[in-house]
C-alpha cells in the first residue's frame, strides 16, 4: 500500500490529473480482499483530498461504507459508478453533491432502473462502462443513445432534456475540480 500511495502521489504531484477512477470497495465480486481494498482506498482518498481531485467510485456491496469514507476524507466530487445500491441511500449521496452513474446495463438490470426512477435528474450522469459484457449484453459507447432514450422514458421527459442534464451535471462536477467541459 505504501508503494502504491507513493506512486500515486508522484503522479498527482506532477500535475494534470483532476479525476481518478474507478476506485473504491467491492464486497460482491472480490470480498476476500476487502481489508486490502480498504487500505488502498483510504490511501487514495487521503491523496484525492489533499490534491483536490474528483473520483469515480466503485462501491459494489459497500455503498454506505464508501459514502462514509468520502465524507470522512472531505471528497468534494464523486460519481458513484453503476449505482445499484439502496434507494434510501440516494438522498444522502445527492445531499453531498455526488453524482449517480447509470449505464446501458439498465437494459437488463431492474435494480438499475429503480435507481434511475428514484434519483433526481440533477444527480444523474451516463457512462458506457465498456467494453464489458453483462448478462449477455455488450456494454459500450454504442449503447449511449439507447441509454439516453431509456432514461428519458423512465423519467417521462424528452431525450434532449436528459442529454442536457447529463452534460450540465458532468460539467458542474468537472468545474469543481478546475476543469471545463467543451462540447460541440
Amino acid at each position: 500500500v505504501a508503494k502504491f500511495a507513493r506512486d500515486l502521489e508522484e503522479l498527482l504531484e506532477a500535475g494534470g490529473i483532476r479525476f481518478l477512477g474507478e476506485v473504491g470497495l467491492d464486497r460482491i465480486f472480490t470480498p476476500s480482499t476487502f481489508s486490502y481494498q480498504l487500505k488502498v482506498f483510504e490511501a487514495t482518498l487521503d491523496l484525492a483530498s489533499r490534491y483536490g481531485v474528483g473520483l469515480s467510485v466503485h462501491a459494489a456491496g459497500a455503498w454506505r461504507e464508501v459514502l462514509d469514507l468520502l465524507r470522512k476524507y472531505g471528497i468534494r466530487v464523486a460519481i458513484f459508478h453503476w449505482y445499484t445500491g439502496p434507494l434510501d441511500l440516494l438522498e444522502d449521496i445527492v445531499a453531498e453533491g455526488y453524482l449517480i452513474g447509470v449505464n446501458p446495463a439498465l437494459k437488463v438490470q431492474r435494480k438499475h432502473e429503480d435507481v434511475v426512477r428514484a434519483a433526481p435528474l440533477e444527480a444523474l450522469v451516463t457512462e458506457s462502462d465498456g467494453p464489458y459484457v453483462y448478462r449477455g449484453l455488450k456494454l459500450g459507447p454504442e449503447l449511449i443513445e439507447y441509454l439516453l432514450a431509456r432514461v428519458a422514458q423512465i423519467k417521462g421527459v424528452g431525450v434532449e432534456e436528459i442529454a442536457k442534464a447529463v452534460r450540465r451535471n458532468f460539467a458542474k462536477a468537472l468545474s469543481r475540480v478546475g476543469l471545463t467541459l467543451y462540447l460541440p
